[in-house]
């Protein structure tokens, strides 16, 4: 049995589409085994609410620091998930397989600009190193809202460094456009 103790799920009018947003932070720690199998558990515990809600007719936003790698939308690093938590989330694996897609934002950007997350991989306390940067924060989005996006980027405006006040992520910033 899995939970998704951090969620948050809301419904709206987006431009006359019946929308369902939702949030979650799943389990950190994108190369450990075992925080994998707990994540793509919860990541199942999400892809039943999504499927839900697609039978009701919404549209789907999903979003959040999901801690993993897209294996179809690499990051800056290229860095690939041991997990099926995207996969899952995006309708191509788990229970609900098939019945839903949902495309990842990140697709619409360079790949060059796909980091949203520091870590201090080489223990400097400084942000030195390209490998510091990864993309594990995610939007994922039902095909009617994502034919809306006009712009997505990743606000970088800040350094990282140990001690910090602010977050150890950048957020991910997408444009809709509704005529």
């Amino acid at each position: 049995s899995s939970g998704v103790s951090k969620h948050y799920i809301t419904e709206f009018n987006l431009g006359g589409l019946k929308t369902a947003f939702i949030g979650a932070h799943l389990l950190a720690y994108p190369t450990d085994k075992s925080r994998c199998a707990e994540r793509e558990a919860q990541a199942q515990v999400i892809q039943n609410v999504i499927s839900s809600y697609i039978v009701k007719g919404y549209e789907i936003i999903f979003l959040g620091d999901l801690n993993d790698f897209d294996a179809e939308v690499p990051d800056i690093n290229s860095d690939k998930p041991i997990s099926y938590t995207l996969d899952t989330l995006k309708g191509l694996f788990g229970q609900q397989k098939g019945t839903y897609t949902l495309t990842n934002a990140a697709s619409k950007m360079s790949q060059s600009e796909r980091y949203s997350d520091w870590y201090d991989s080489d223990s400097n306390c400084a942000t030195s190193s390209q490998k510091d940067y990864s993309m594990i924060d995610h939007v994922l989005m039902s095909s009617k809202i994502f034919a809306k996006v006009a712009k997505v980027s990743i606000y970088h405006g800040y350094n990282e460094y140990c001690g910090k006040i602010n977050s150890d992520h950048y957020p991910v910033v997408v444009d809709l456009l509704f005529s």
